[in-house]
């Protein structure tokens, strides 16, 4: 391998040279189709026969056997299939169940009999081999009734399947204790790898796929850009009759181990008063002067000082209070509210049979949020509806075909969390929500067209798009401040297969690939109690004894004006909607101790990014003998890739900077005091706060190839040209 690099103003440009000479290795063609060869001779006298007719039932592909008696088909989709060799004067033979893998050659031999009786056919079924000798590598294949079989929903389950192969938690396979960066991911033989991460771009539904090929290690000149492994997906093509399958479950998890999936709530355990005599009934001793007797203490009742020393004694000759301490969380005035020097008498809320924050303590519920991972009672935690449908276009004959999928497919996760706050920081209304949601919506469409023998044409529409949380154990109590996360890929590939004889045949492949991701909560400036300047006019058309209710307290639930309203003195007024009550909250507006939960706030952070890349890709095949079989190819990729990071920061007033000695060096816009309330805004580029790169990198490469196929031994050799412009 010879690299060679040079510079030029800000960017460079890479040449890679590889020259591969592989001995007893398997040769890898990135391709959609496999091959069949073998030999015809007379049964009884061993003798080749030369012009025996082999056909692949079903298709219109075929050979005829050669002065030796050897024959080849090229240019066979995966699959099982029925040969057929006839001769006149010979009984034909029918070979069943012959497996055809991409990039391998199925071997199936005959022995023909002389006919005895006209029309005369022997039925044989293909043996699986014991060994493949053109497969020295290692290397997996799952075929589409092996996925049907298999308890695996997607593809990289399969993946994951197969030795050798680990999957990190975040999603990237490791092949032999490779990077997962070093897996190069393909569709229909042309590479689908996001050059962002090294993820593939493309999403294949298990009932779209026709065959799964994992290899590693050992790469023929044909492939560029992968270290340690290959997976090559080979979708269906549509049938010449309707066909369809419909997929349903639902399901999720299942656990009673409530000190796993716990919550904990702040009143789990709150009691007014200790009942002691188990009458139900607070039994006054020195605490309050209940006026209309019904056990709770009311606005304007009093304490009674029942022995006249004109301070509280407590819990003396009564039921002590258990939870209701008051905003303070102890018995008595423990800080002196009011400052009389008394800290006996009863703290602001102590005593008034209300669940006051501070009289709060988290403990853990009995049950956790089991409830929502039994699946006795919650059985739709993930639901499945995907299904497949196929068949021939109406009008066109056998001609035009099409094959397309579908999948909807929702997850609550198995953590859950309780909305105790709102971000903004006001108590919410304590529903059970799932933390880590999950949803994808995806299809493929495919139609194919054989314009004649030898010509095929497809075109495959792709789209994918996805929703979905990330799990942060600091948002259990407040989680609609964690953001959502979106995917969005769609990709369209176009492909033109012609075979020029039966020795040759050419690929052209167009891809237009496209892959998104964004993280959002809400619009950038929407903040909750927002403030707005109006005019005279503009205030008249609100509804100025509009009233909403707000939650205050944990238990307290106020009715106050709808609009706050302060008058600017320049005939304008500014408005703030206290019904709107979402938003962004400043990052400091709710500081915690370490390893605690929040009680308010938002993800303020914001990253997105896209890679799209428009490819073209020619591949040409010749088996120009039975020892040779030659592959060139030509592939030309440029790329349109962003990513942008940036975080939501406090607007400031700007200022200016000048020197020591009073010298003015520029106005700086994001210095300065903040501007209270909470303002969001976007620092520039420059700023450590936000990053932002674009690029439009061209690739370019060129290989050649032989794979020799002698009696004992297989050689392959190989060149390979890649230049690469990162046009920074």
């Amino acid at each position: 391998c010879n690299n060679m690099r040079s510079s030029k103003l800000s960017y460079y440009k890479k040449i890679r040279l590889f020259l591969l000479f592989i001995v007893l290795e398997k040769i890898l063609f990135a391709g959609t189709t496999g091959k069949i060869s073998g030999t015809v001779i007379d049964q009884n006298t061993g003798e080749p026969l030369i012009g025996c007719n082999i056909i692949v039932q079903g298709t219109s592909l075929g050979a005829a056997s050669s002065i030796d008696g050897s024959y080849f088909i090229l240019n066979i989709p995966p699959g099982t299939y029925s040969l057929r060799a006839s001769m006149i004067g010979y009984s034909s033979v029918v070979m069943n169940d012959l497996q055809v893998i991409v990039d391998l050659t199925a071997r199936a031999d005959f022995n023909l009999a002389s006919e005895t009786i006209e029309g005369e056919e022997v039925i044989v079924t293909a043996q699986k081999p014991t060994v493949r000798l053109d497969q020295t590598s290692m290397s997996a294949v799952v075929s589409s009734e092996d996925i049907e079989n298999l308890p695996v929903t997607e593809v990289s389950d399969i993946i994951e399947l197969q030795a050798g192969i680990v999957r990190s938690p975040d999603g990237g396979f490791h092949v032999r204790g490779g990077r997962s960066s070093e897996v190069s991911f393909w569709v229909d033989g042309v590479a689908t790898t996001d050059s962002y991460d090294g993820s593939s771009g493309l999403e294949i539904e298990n009932s779209g796929v026709q065959e799964v090929q994992v290899i590693s290690g050992t790469f023929n000149a044909e492939y560029g850009q992968a270290m340690s492994g290959i997976v090559n997906v080979i979708t269906k093509d549509g049938s010449q009759n309707y066909t369809g399958n419909l997929d349903v479950y639902t399901g999720g998890y299942h656990s009673n181990q409530s000190d796993l999936y716990s919550i904990s709530s702040p009143f789990s355990t709150w009691q007014s008063f200790s009942d002691l005599n188990s009458n139900g009934l607070w039994d006054y001793g020195e605490i309050l002067y209940d006026l209309n007797n019904n056990g709770t203490w009311d606005e304007g009742e009093v304490y009674w000082d029942r022995n006249g020393n004109q301070s509280w004694d407590g819990d003396e000759d009564s039921e002590p209070l258990n939870s209701d301490l008051g905003y303070d969380g102890y018995l008595g005035d423990y800080y002196d509210y009011n400052g009389d020097g008394k800290t006996t008498q009863p703290s602001p809320g102590e005593g008034n049979g209300r669940k006051d924050w501070g009289e709060h303590k988290f403990s853990p519920t009995k049950q956790g949020y089991t409830k929502y991972l039994d699946i006795a009672e919650n059985l739709f935690q993930q639901t499945n509806f995907s299904g497949s449908f196929s068949g021939p276009i109406p009008f066109t004959g056998d001609k035009l075909t099409f094959y397309s999928t579908f999948r909807r497919y929702k997850s609550a996760g198995r953590y859950y969390g309780l909305k105790l706050f709102s971000p903004s920081g006001l108590f919410s209304d304590e529903s059970i929500v799932p933390l880590a949601p999950f949803s994808k919506l995806s299809g493929q469409f495919k139609l194919t067209y054989n314009f004649k023998p030898g010509i095929k044409i497809n075109y495959t529409g792709y789209a994918t798009e996805k929703s979905y949380k990330n799990y942060d154990s600091y948002y259990k109590y407040n989680p609609d401040g964690l953001l959502w996360n979106y995917e969005s890929d769609q990709s369209n590939m176009l492909s033109l297969i012609h075979s020029l004889s039966q020795k040759t045949f050419y690929e052209l492949k167009f891809l237009d690939f496209s892959s998104g991701y964004n993280q959002s909560l809400y619009e950038i400036d929407d903040v909750p109690f927002k403030s707005e300047t109006l005019s005279q006019n503009e205030l008249n058309n609100l509804d100025l004894n509009d009233s909403i209710q707000i939650r205050s307290g944990y238990e307290i639930f106020q009715n106050i004006p709808r609009y706050q309203i302060t008058q600017t003195g320049d005939s304008n007024y500014y408005v703030i909607d206290m019904k709107d009550q979402s938003g962004y909250v400043a990052d400091n507006a709710f500081i915690t101790p370490a390893w605690s939960f929040g009680n308010g706030g938002t993800q303020n952070g914001r990253f997105s990014r896209n890679t799209s890349f428009k490819q073209v890709k020619l591949d040409i095949s010749s088996q120009i003998n039975r020892i040779h079989f030659l592959k060139t190819g030509f592939l030309y990729k440029v790329y349109d890739m962003w990513a942008d990071d940036k975080y939501l920061n406090h607007k400031t007033v700007g200022e200016w900077s000048v020197t020591e000695k009073g010298d003015t060096l520029g106005y700086n816009p994001i210095a300065g005091a903040r501007i209270e309330p909470f303002t969001p805004i976007i620092n520039p580029t420059y700023t450590s706060d936000h990053n932002y790169f674009r690029v439009k990198p061209k690739e370019i490469s060129f290989y050649f190839q032989d794979k020799i196929e002698l009696d004992e031994l297989i050689i392959n050799a190989g060149i390979r040209f890649d230049y690469f412009d990162p046009s920074w």
